[in-house]
């Protein structure tokens, strides 16, 4: 049996005791089942566990940076912008355009890369997610922002996991990789105990 293997995620780590298969059926299967399994983790963290960053205990949970109480004041009353007042009390949420946008399967880019099998860096996995908003993606320039709570600080928040969250990306991975080998052995086996037919001169033998 091959030694274990490490795969690290941008934000959690998975170890894998490789099955005994043969390098061929690896290559082609293996890797095509780690795939599936990173791309099945990272979809259920945009669905499940970004939502939970603009909700109000978020700011506990995920120890964001704490906001000017200048700031925290005017969001209460209502906080003006383009014409219009708007009141809240959650961190990464004012007018809930952002919090929306998350919750759209398409605010979410995930791209999957490497080999289970045959590489050298593993499986590799990203969400990207930008803000509705310009400089929404966190990128900044110098100078560009003056004090306070920058895109690029919300952006680092709303990426933060829990080490519970962590370790349940971890499981997905784990229940979506070996379910689709133990599929694929079951298929195997039962292809190897498929009856054997052969015609010879007129007459049906098993």
């Amino acid at each position: 049996m091959p030694r274990p293997r490490v795969l690290r995620l941008p934000t959690f780590g998975v170890v894998l005791d490789m099955p005994d298969l043969s390098p061929e059926i690896a290559k082609v299967h293996l890797n095509r089942f780690a795939k599936k399994a990173m791309k099945a983790a990272l979809e259920h963290h945009h669905k499940k566990i970004i939502p939970q960053h603009f909700r109000k205990d978020a700011a506990r949970r995920y120890k964001h940076t704490p906001r000017q109480d200048k700031y925290n004041r005017l969001k209460d009353a209502g906080y003006p912008l383009r014409g219009r007042r708007y009141t809240s009390t959650t961190d990464l949420v004012l007018t809930g355009r952002t919090r929306a946008w998350f919750s759209v399967p398409a605010s979410g880019k995930i791209t999957v890369g490497g080999s289970l099998v045959g590489g050298k860096k593993g499986i590799s996995g990203k969400l990207a997610m930008k803000m509705p908003f310009r400089g929404g993606s966190g990128s900044e320039k110098p100078g560009q922002w003056r004090g306070g709570v920058t895109p690029r600080v919300m952006k680092a928040e709303y990426e933060t996991m829990t080490r519970g969250e962590r370790a349940m990306g971890a499981g997905i991975f784990h229940g979506k990789y070996w379910g689709q080998v133990a599929v694929f052995r079951k298929r195997r086996k039962r292809k190897k105990t498929k009856p054997f037919k052969h015609t010879y001169s007129g007459r049906k033998l098993l």
